[in-house]
This record gives C-alpha cells, structure tokens and sequence, in this order.
C-alpha cells in the first residue's frame, strides 16, 4: 500500500524508509515507541512490503506462552514439536517467509531475549521487533515517536470526518491544542476525534 492512500500511516514516511533502510543492512531492527504511537501499524506495512510473516505477542505473559503462540502462528503443534523448541520453530520460519515481525515484546521477561536471539540465527531471516523499550541493547533502533503537529491535525480531521461526513473544522486553535494535549500521538489522535462533534 502507498503511503498516500493510508492515513493510519500519515506522517510516518521517514520511519518507514529508515526501517526498511535498516534491514537492508541489519538482520535485525527495533522500533521503539510510547503506547499508540502506531509501531504495530508501521511493522505491519514492513511486513507487507517485504513479504513477511506478523506475530502479534500482545496476549502473551510468559516465554512459554509467548512460543507457544509463534508455534501456533506457524501451524505446529507444540505436543509435537521436536524436543529443541527453537530449533524446530526457526526451521519454520525460515521455510515460509522473507521477514518475521515480533511485535508487542515490552509485557514479555528479559529471559525471551535470549532465546529470540538464537531464533534470529537459526532462522536466518530478517526480523523486526516492536516494543515500548529496547529489547535488545545493541540492535539497531528506528525510534517511533509523537507525529508533527501537521500530521496529527490531518489524523484528527480525518478520523472526524469518518465518524462523521462533511465534519469541518470550526475553531482550528482548539484543534490544534487538542493535539498537543494528546501528546500527538497517532491513537489518541483517532480516539479523539471519532468523538468530535458534527
């Protein structure tokens, strides 16, 4: 998808080129980012553009819990898998997909990194992993942040009109610090302004 036509992904054209920058060099990208700053959306446009398999790890609390749904994700069934867990999951993903998206690392314990690096080798696939904190110290890192105030007012407007057609802005300097009370995040930004009045 275009960046143009998307606008869950307005105001995000540099991060999406300097992540895709990244894994032409590293097999291995962070993007770090607050809540609602939109990093599971730009991992799942990287996701799309290059051909990748996305691993939404939200639900998981534990390690265990946390391969248990990359396994599921891939089809196997974890009564069945070959005693070396990672090994049997890294062939899978090696086999199906050109880029694999970790994504919401920050509730999972430091022991998962440990394991996920050995993962990346045996995989020997390219990975993206999105947290709201490193979760690798010395990987390399796209920082996902707040949008510029142009962004986030185009992101109010158009969850606005989509909740309601022909909305228009009427006072744009309570808009305007409207966004910056939401810290500009893309999220709240959409929250916001689905609510706004017609």
């Amino acid at each position: 998808p275009s960046l143009g036509f998307d606008p869950s992904l307005r105001g995000r054209r540099g991060e999406l080129a300097q992540a895709l920058h990244a894994l032409d060099a590293h097999a291995l990208v962070q993007l770090i980012g607050p809540g609602g700053a939109g990093k599971t959306r730009l991992a799942r446009e990287l996701s799309v553009q290059r051909d990748g398999r996305f691993l939404d790890l939200s639900a998981a609390r534990s390690v265990s819990d946390a391969w248990a749904v990359v396994a599921t994700s891939l089809g196997l069934q974890t009564n069945r898998m070959h005693v070396d867990r990672l090994r049997s999951l890294g062939h899978a993903l090696r086999a199906g997909a050109r880029l694999v998206v970790f994504d919401n690392l920050e509730q999972l314990p430091a022991g998962f990194a440990d394991d996920l690096l050995r993962l990346i080798g045996l995989a020997q696939v390219p990975v993206v992993l999105t947290s709201r904190g490193p979760v690798l110290a010395d990987a390399p890192t796209v920082r996902v942040g707040p949008l510029d105030e142009a962004s986030a007012l185009q992101v109010l407007t158009d969850a606005a009109r989509r909740s309601s057609p022909g909305w228009t802005c009427r006072d744009p300097v309570a808009l305007q610090r409207l966004a910056t009370a939401l810290d500009c995040l893309p999220l709240a930004m959409e929250l916001v302004g689905a609510r706004l009045p017609p």
